[in-house]
């Protein structure tokens, strides 16, 4: 059964259609994914996961508008695991759903936390990324439904992103949930805008409050005409569609000073802050008003 398995995912790896032999060679790096994966198993129900919280601007006026909540996972004998690894073996795995409810229930706690000690601050919207698998579940909207009436959390602060390639590839099945979100009163983006597939009619008629812009093209703009007037016309549309959007990866002034240029609304990346512990986030809450890089 085990040898099945490595089979199996090897052929999974190969791309859809695919038939693998098992071979002894897959033994090593697929036997580590199996144990890999029940570790993350374990690991949602036991407490090593854990969410930082990387601070959202408006860049003019300068001002805090809110948190992107990030998955982080502190492997008991591995140490700390990439999320580019173990969001994508959740993916692979199914392990997804439970992932995400998690996270969505983590922010919306913490969420509360803060504005309970920062009540002036109530309006900070809390960003979480879902998958289109999420999406796809009946049950989805129905969770997240529950988890703010739970934590007594408005709608309208909770924001869920959804990468463009995984909508457009489940975007029949997503689109009655993001529907029901809507009539909820929770608010949605689009992540790394610009590096999918999308129809820009069939765009139009989804229901997103923001576009996130991808930060290849942001750290690009510098290098590249091409990634400078990608993002001129993700600006563009965004402004058009009446959309806010978001660039993310802001990691130089230059940067900064390009993207209001633009008229980019809204910022996030290393140059404004870091992701951050709760307790970093509750210290910030204390003088959110900081001067603009």
């Amino acid at each position: 059964m085990r040898d099945a398995d490595l089979a199996m995912y090897k052929a999974k790896a190969d791309g859809k259609g695919r038939l693998a032999l098992f071979d002894v060679s897959l033994i090593e790096p697929l036997g580590s994914k199996l144990q890999l994966e029940a570790d993350l198993r374990r690991a949602i129900g036991e407490g090593q996961l854990s969410l930082a919280y990387q601070p959202l601007y408006q860049l003019e006026p300068y001002r805090l508008l809110g948190f992107e909540a990030l998955a982080r996972w502190m492997h008991p004998v591995c140490g700390a695991i990439s999320p580019a690894v173990f969001i994508e073996l959740a993916e692979e795995t199914g392990c997804i759903e439970a992932l995400t409810r998690w996270a969505i229930e983590e922010a919306a706690r913490q969420h509360m936390i803060w504005c309970h000690e920062a009540p002036h601050l109530g309006e900070l919207v809390m960003h979480v990324n879902v998958s289109g698998k999420d999406l796809a579940k009946p049950d989805f909207v129905a969770n997240v439904q529950d988890v703010l009436e739970r934590h007594a959390m408005p709608a309208r602060l909770l924001l869920l992103e959804i990468t463009e390639s995984v909508l457009m590839e489940h975007r029949d099945t997503a689109l009655r949930a993001l529907a029901e979100l809507r009539d909820l009163g929770v608010k949605l983006g689009i992540d790394d805008f610009g590096t999918g597939y999308s129809s820009l009619a069939y765009l139009s008629t989804l229901p997103f409050d923001c576009l996130k812009i991808d930060r290849s093209f942001v750290i690009g703009m510098q290098r590249s005409t091409q990634n400078l007037e990608i993002v001129r016309t993700i600006v563009s549309l965004a402004r058009t569609l009446n959309k806010d959007v978001v660039a993310e990866g802001i990691e130089t002034h230059e940067q900064l000073v390009r993207l209001r240029q633009l008229g980019a609304t809204i910022g996030q990346g290393y140059l404004l802050s870091r992701p951050l512990q709760p307790a970093q986030i509750s210290e910030l809450l204390l003088e959110p008003a900081v001067a603009p890089p």
